[in-house]
């Protein structure tokens, strides 16, 4: 059997002060929790919402380019009247 080599202690380390310690708090009492939804029903939702939004992105990529850059404009617009009424 090989013995181990002993370490040498750190006479340094071994003074170091303990923190003293906090008084445990009272435990609240807990509040009846939810019932949980199944799994499945979870993993269904969250197909539902990517599929809605990759509908989304679809259909803007779909969109003429023209009747976009009329929104803007649009928008421009009615930002600019905002704010020369609003002063």
């Amino acid at each position: 059997m090989l013995k181990k080599p002993q370490k040498l202690k750190n006479p340094q380390k071994s003074q170091k002060l303990k923190k003293p310690q906090k008084p445990q708090k009272l435990k609240k009492p807990q509040k009846p929790q939810k019932l949980k939804k199944p799994q499945k029903l979870k993993k269904l939702q969250k197909l539902q919402k990517l599929q809605k939004l990759q509908n989304l992105q679809k259909l803007q990529k779909l969109q003429k380019p023209q009747k976009l850059k009329k929104l803007q404009k649009l928008q421009k617009l009615q930002y600019r009247s905002y704010r020369s009424h609003r002063s």
